[in-house]
């Protein structure tokens, strides 16, 4: 029987384990448990079940590790293993066999005749609350006066862990496919991570894994931030985006200085401040939370200017952003013939009216918008341009019969406009042309369209950003033919701005 005093130390070696790993600190906790086997391996009467809970930690260390580097999304192998089903080595089913070990020792702790099936359901929400391998007892956890209930508990607690980070895999390998299969969507993948931790935070509640608890909490709670700050900036929500893309800042400072002991935070004269541990996944986020402000403070370009009083001072912030995307759109300006770019949000009545006073309004106030009778816009013209998979560009000529700004402001808004004069208004009347009688072919994946505005002898280049957004680049003459600067401009801008290579960068844990 192992004394009371023998086992505190037990439960504070447990503790500084899931301490380490819950700051990625692998090897530290790896070389702790080798510590702990030789220990016990010099004991006259080793621990049986001890030292195969210390084995399967060693396990969960290397998974934990391989999971927060993102290794596991970018094997060369990947996409052929889930064509032919095969996946055997993937990580998901190392985890796996690890829940199956995990089941063993808790069933061999309560005297179990025979362990549960290890192919049983392994889904986190499917486990039936009777399960008497998933019911957690308030008074055992309370009472843990041997090794082997010490080993039965935290197996139990790992059991539900395993079950979740098996979720959070089939999460991140959904990720790349984000913005290019519609079969994904944001909010599909907010259900499914939100219900992940809401299923652990109910389950996994002992002190000795509270840090491993916490740390997964924070990792879920700033994905779900960011992709709410991703969903509202598609719909041009100001307040919402900014709320959400506060709190996953906040998320991330709290979690950075999880990662940090505490004793390392303090400089003192003379000596340099330790940094922090850090992962793959970590940075990845990171790197997300900076290019949705870099993406905000576009769209929002002129709430956040009339905030600040001058707009040298926004232009000034963005330029220590991640994604510089005001200075490239003034550079481009100036290697073109573009007199004006713009990003337009275009859509449905109720769609205008949720953003047509962009910032925080009072919801008592009602916005009124001008009507006007004459809503009849025709064209008139052909297209000289030719339409192919491989160079997905049209080329229009365009006359308008008859229009008005008034309906350009009745369908849309301007999120973004550079230069910030009103230079681009008289062509405005072509653009809402344009936007009605081209939506099919812009609401097409990386469609560009080169459109001949007759009246004002000009070329509007338009194509889809995201959502109801879409990026007008004027330009001062008339282009027979699409010219490839300004397609591979509006192109990358776009892809940019809809965090598609962050998204695919996910597999690589790209910088």
């Amino acid at each position: 029987m192992t004394s009371t005093t023998d086992l505190e130390e037990e439960k504070s070696f447990v503790v500084d384990c899931f301490l380490h790993l819950s700051r990625f600190s692998h090897d530290k906790l790896k070389e702790l448990t080798l510590k702990e086997k030789e220990k016990e391996r010099s004991k006259y009467h080793a621990n049986l079940l001890w030292s195969s809970f210390l084995n399967l930690l060693l396990t969960f260390n290397d998974l934990e590790k391989t999971f927060y580097s993102l290794v596991f999304l970018g094997s060369a192998n990947f996409g052929a293993r889930l064509l032919l089903g095969k996946r055997d080595d993937t990580l998901n089913a190392r985890y796996r066999c690890l829940l199956s070990e995990l089941r063993k020792i808790e069933f061999a702790h309560k005297g179990s005749i025979s362990p549960p099936d290890p192919n049983k359901t392994v889904s986190f929400s499917g486990k039936s609350q009777s399960d008497p391998s998933f019911c957690v007892d308030a008074d055992v956890l309370k009472k843990c006066t041997t090794l082997e209930q010490l080993a039965g508990i935290v197996c139990e607690q790992l059991q539900h862990f395993v079950l979740a980070r098996m979720n959070t895999i089939s999460f991140y390998e959904q990720m790349p496919a984000l913005n290019n299969n519609k079969n994904v969507s944001v909010d599909d993948l907010l259900k499914t991570i939100s219900t992940t931790l809401e299923e652990l935070l109910s389950k996994v509640n002992h002190p000795v894994v509270e840090k491993l608890r916490s740390t997964y909490k924070m990792e879920c709670e700033t994905v779900v931030n960011l992709l709410k700050t991703q969903l509202n900036l598609q719909k041009c929500q100001y307040l919402d985006s900014l709320l959400s893309l506060q709190s996953a800042s906040h998320n991330l400072n709290t979690w950075s200085n999880m990662l940090t002991p505490r004793e390392a935070r303090r400089s003192t004269f003379g000596s340099n401040v330790q940094k922090p541990a850090s992962s793959e996944l970590f940075d990845w986020l990171n790197r997300f939370k900076n290019l949705l402000l870099s993406k905000f403070t576009l769209y929002f370009f002129e709430v956040l200017s009339q905030q600040s009083g001058s707009p040298s001072e926004v232009k000034t912030f963005l330029a220590k952003t991640f994604f510089d995307f005001y200075n490239r759109i003034i550079a481009f300006t100036k290697r073109s013939d573009a007199c004006s770019i713009l990003l337009i949000s275009s859509g449905q009545l109720e769609q205008v009216l949720a953003c047509k006073k962009l910032g925080y309004n009072l919801p008592c106030k009602s916005i009124i918008i001008p009507y006007d009778a004459d809503k009849n816009v025709d064209k008139v013209g052909q297209n000289v341009g030719i339409k192919s998979p491989e160079q997905p560009v049209v080329v229009s000529q365009v006359m308008l019969k008859s229009s008005s700004a008034a309906d350009f402001h009745r369908n849309n808004i301007v999120l973004f406009a550079y230069p910030h004069d009103k230079s681009a208004e008289r062509h405005y009347c072509h653009i809402n042309n344009m936007l009605n009688t081209r939506k099919q072919d812009l609401d097409q994946q990386d469609r560009i369209i080169y459109a001949i505005d007759v009246k004002q002898q000009c070329t509007s280049v338009m194509t889809k950003v995201e959502g109801s957004i879409y990026l007008v680049v004027l330009l001062n003459r008339k282009y027979m033919k699409p010219d490839t600067h300004i397609t591979n401009f509006c192109t990358s801008l776009c892809t940019d701005l809809r965090c598609s290579k962050h998204f695919t960068g996910i597999k690589s844990g790209a910088k």
